[in-house]
């Protein structure tokens, strides 16, 4: 099955919690083939910012991976972004073109539900009702976003300096970066 909410505003804890309440109550789970998918509006990026979204990803791609468990590193439902898509995307003159309609939405990184929803949307994340990693996740890709529209250099590439960044250039909170952290450092732990 699967659980679709409305649009929501990340302060909308209380909700999401309660979902994730219902669920665990009526005895749901998650299962390795359980994806957990974020629509992010972004309907007042301009183009530049929409790719720098994308750049980000792809080049920290490796450390972000380190914050998901290794189903969902790649996997046809959420395949690790190529350069090919992401030269693509940074080729766009404007957002309007009908060309994002026909990329792969398959990927960690979702472009083509663009036109039709305004969205940039994040597939990566494995299932969970745990509503602190849920809201951490949200909150991870709104600060990859709120950081496009600056003109930043993205991280070397290391966990630390692109946590350091979204905190003071994305508006990550120190929470969140804490609890990635802990992901990172679990995923590392169970990878060795």
């Amino acid at each position: 099955g699967e659980a679709v909410s409305p649009p929501l505003r990340s302060t909308q804890r209380t909700q999401i919690a309660k979902v994730c309440a219902a669920l665990l109550k009526e005895d749901v789970g998650v299962s390795r083939a359980c994806g957990f998918h974020v629509h992010h509006e972004v309907t007042d990026l301009t183009a530049a910012d929409f790719a720098r979204v994308f750049r980000f990803w792809y080049q920290m791609q490796p450390v972000i991976d380190k914050l998901v468990a290794a189903s969902r590193r790649s996997n046809r439902w959420c395949r690790p972004l190529d350069s090919s898509y992401v030269s693509f995307i940074e080729g766009l003159g404007d957002l309007d073109q009908d060309d994002l309609r026909h990329l792969d939405r398959y990927h960690t990184l979702n472009a083509q539900c663009y036109p039709r929803q305004g969205t940039i949307e994040v597939r990566q994340h494995q299932g969970t009702l745990d509503i602190n990693k849920i809201m951490s996740w949200v909150e991870f890709g709104q600060a990859i976003i709120e950081w496009a529209t600056t003109d930043r250099p993205i991280p070397n590439g290391t966990l630390d300096d692109m946590l350091t960044e979204l905190r003071d250039h994305g508006d990550l909170s120190q929470e969140s970066s804490n609890l990635l952290a802990e992901r990172h450092n679990y995923f590392a732990g169970v990878d060795a």
